[in-house]
């Protein structure tokens, strides 16, 4: 989800998981405005438009992975040149798919 949301606290072992299709995903922080978080897709995808890139956390210090967001000729560059680019997990949600199906009928 591109939209400003706090990622869930506390830590625990494995993949989070999307509250709404039980998929599992990345908490990522916007590589561009760090105070947001994106939600990723877990494995990385054909149609990703997501670069996972290393940077440090503002509250923490420590370095993290962040969410860098392609668009345009960005996203171009980064599928020409092989980059592994993870989906917006808005795109590739279950859930949402299935309400957007009951929504047209």
């Amino acid at each position: 989800m591109s939209r400003s949301r706090t990622a869930p606290s506390g830590t625990r072992h494995g993949p989070r998981v999307c509250r709404d299709c039980g998929d599992p995903v990345h908490w990522w922080r916007n590589s561009r405005d760090t105070a947001r978080w994106v939600l990723v897709g877990f494995s990385p995808d054909d149609k990703g438009t997501v670069q996972k890139v290393i940077g440090t956390d503002p509250d923490t210090g420590k370095r993290v992975p962040l969410a860098l967001v392609l668009s345009g000729l960005d996203l171009a560059e980064a599928v020409a040149d092989g980059r592994l680019l993870f989906p917006l997990h808005h795109t590739t949600c279950s859930a949402r798919r299935r309400a957007e199906e009951r929504s047209r009928t």
